[in-house]
């Protein structure tokens, strides 16, 4: 993926404020310009879903949620590597936040999804993060009964 000047500048904030656990420093316009730059930028592509996919902490787990379903629902069917990978790395990303919120229920469908993408070698990473999240949700939908 290659970003203009301003977004890696945007990117840099967000890498910042998320390695000292505050995404409260960053200004509300510059989550704004965020927001906007991801979804205005050429429509929804493989780049846009790689900013999205690195920019989820801005939004809070509702936001995620919903734009995570329209993504989905849009790319559900397409085999492109790099679009299956960016998904695999939103619905990593969407599961832990729905863990860190104690909403594990919200994740069925996001888990349906991931699970119907077929391993290829250059999905082997976030498709082994997407098994962890999945038995970590599962761990705690039964309430920590299950092994890991």
């Amino acid at each position: 993926m290659i970003y203009s000047h301003d977004i890696l500048l945007l990117l840099i904030k967000i890498y910042v404020s998320e390695m000292d656990e505050s995404t409260e420093k960053l200004s509300e316009a510059e989550k704004a310009e965020i927001k906007e730059k991801i979804f205005n930028y050429s429509g929804l592509d493989t780049t846009s879903l790689g900013l999205y996919a690195n920019c989820m902490s801005i939004y809070d787990l509702e936001d995620n949620l919903i734009i995570s379903k329209r993504i989905i629902k849009k790319f559900k069917d397409n085999q492109d590597l790099k679009i299956q990978e960016a998904l695999l790395t939103i619905i990593d990303n969407l599961l832990s936040s729905c863990i860190e919120n104690k909403r594990e229920d919200e994740a069925s469908v996001f888990i349906q999804f991931a699970d119907q993408i077929k391993t290829r070698q250059e999905l082997l990473f976030v498709k082994k993060c997407f098994f962890v999240m999945k038995k970590l949700i599962d761990y705690h939908r039964t309430g920590g009964s299950r092994r890991l």
